[in-house]
């Protein structure tokens, strides 16, 4: 064999010999786990304020997994050492001192692991709950590759935009799909969001639809308010919403908050960020990155740090909630308004059996 092939095997095989050990020392690192070992990873996620600012409300997600691999092999190639036995989905409240969670409604039975993009609202206009469940893969699933009918879906029963008391008990189930739903200042309506993708049969591209929808709180006049939206927040007039926008005009940036009439019209440009929240009094706007603007001159006017992604203002407007970004620990955190306090409410974890 050429010398300069030897050489290279050579490479390749100390290359080899060094990810086998970098492997091995970071499955060692993994709580020294056993196959056959059950674990709970119990993660927390979609805080929002409850009315009186003295609680929140959020999801917790509690996987049970059990080790059925261990080895060098899973932390660098796409190999999951793990396999889900069952997940359990629950809306909870918590004292923003973090004592005295409860349970408010059990989500899905233990079967229904895939599902996991959920919101929550609390009016405080009618004392109700509103919450929303989504079964992700039917952005991408084979089988939603041409269209997807909630109508058909397997997760019929569970998805969709949901009514609920503080106790738990429904009162009824407002539309069959859709996400983040926000009540209206005055608990008359709610406004959720209807994400699709599918690919069209001629083209064969993905085509992309986003929208904004407005229902009547008791279900009735479901309608869609605009397109090509994200987000959306409502205006303390209940006439009016800010939403996101990549915008219509192509060759231009036109990306950025909007703020639109209910009848539809009246949309104009607010700030060239993606909104998150605003602030009691409606003069700010937090993006979901941390950053605060003002409405008027849609100038920045703090930067928060990226220690929140997607912040909730409290109806005090003194502190926000959020899921944790960019920290050591992953969960729930809570800071105050100029910066400070900044400290995990909840955090995600694992727990052994």
């Amino acid at each position: 064999m050429p010398t300069p092939y030897k050489k290279i095997i050579m490479i390749l095989a100390l290359m080899l010999i060094s990810l086998y050990t970098v492997g091995c020392l970071h499955s060692a690192e993994r709580h020294e786990r056993r196959i056959g070992e059950r674990w709970d990873l119990i993660e927390y996620s979609d805080p929002n304020w409850a009315p009186d600012g003295k609680r929140i409300i959020y999801f917790k997600r509690i996987i049970h997994y059990k080790r059925i691999y261990v080895g060098p092999i899973s932390s660098f190639a796409n190999i999951s050492p793990n396999k889900i036995l069952s997940t359990d989905h629950y809306l909870c409240t918590i004292n923003i001192d973090g004592t005295d969670e409860k349970i408010i409604k059990r989500i899905f039975d233990k079967k229904r692991s895939k599902i996991k993009d959920t919101n929550a609202s609390w009016s405080l206009a009618n004392d109700l709950l509103v919450y929303s469940v989504c079964d992700p893969s039917k952005y991408h699933a084979a089988k939603y590759r041409y269209g997807y009918d909630p109508e058909k879906s397997e997760y019929k029963e569970w998805e969709g935009i949901f009514v609920i008391r503080p106790d738990g008990t429904l009162v009824r189930k407002v539309a069959n799909e859709g996400e983040n739903p926000r009540w209206s200042p005055d608990g008359t309506k709610i406004k959720y969001n209807v994400y699709k993708r599918w690919v069209d049969p001629d083209t064969e591209k993905w085509v992309y639809e986003d929208t904004i929808w407005i229902v009547n709180a008791d279900g009735t006049d479901r309608r869609r308010l605009v397109n090509n939206a994200r987000g959306g927040i409502w205006h303390p007039d209940g006439k009016r919403i800010f939403y996101y926008s990549k915008g219509e005009k192509k060759g231009k940036n036109n990306s950025g908050t909007y703020l639109i009439n209910l009848d539809g019209m009246g949309r104009r440009l607010i700030i060239r960020s993606f909104p998150s929240d605003r602030s009691p009094d409606t003069t700010e706007i937090i993006d979901r990155y941390g950053d605060i603007y003002n409405i008027n001159s849609g100038k920045k006017v703090k930067e928060l740090g990226w220690f929140l992604d997607f912040p909730r203002w409290s109806p005090d407007g003194e502190k926000f909630v959020g899921n944790a970004d960019h920290m050591k620990e992953d969960g729930i955190c809570i800071i105050h308004k100029d910066g400070t306090g900044l400290r995990l409410l909840l955090r995600n974890k694992e727990i052994k059996h």
